[in-house]
């Protein structure tokens, strides 16, 4: 992703991939040099008020790492789910080298995902 454009998530934010209960699924995104991010996340069979959202990483965490180092935990806003909606959230990237982009879900709350797309834009 560091020359910019776009992708369609096919691990942890693949379509059919059900997550719920308490549960986060996240993809990293090495984006070094750009400007923003944005995520586009269409889900159905929404139960409750699942979340999608973008965490910077710290410098140190590894595009393979399994650990989650935030670089300012809720540092972003996050954008609400909808079934059968289509939802983007932004983050203007200020030097991370590395981004999550995640949906989570509270206690009782479920998403079943339809696309996760993610936009880069590289900075000039």
């Amino acid at each position: 992703m560091s020359r910019g454009g776009g992708h369609r998530c096919k691990r942890a934010l693949a379509a059919a991939v059900v997550i719920g209960n308490s549960t986060t699924a996240r993809e990293r995104f090495y984006v070094p040099e750009c400007e923003s991010i944005t995520a586009r996340a269409i889900v159905t069979t929404v139960t409750s008020d699942p979340v999608l959202r973008i965490f910077p990483q710290e410098a140190d965490i590894g595009f393979d790492d399994a650990d989650v180092d935030d670089a300012a935990s809720g540092l972003t806003a996050e954008t609400t789910l909808s079934a059968d909606t289509e939802a983007t959230h932004t983050y203007t990237l200020l030097g991370e080298p590395y981004v999550d982009v995640t949906i989570a879900c509270d206690s009782g709350d479920a998403a079943t995902i339809t696309t996760v797309d993610v936009f880069v834009k590289r900075s000039p």
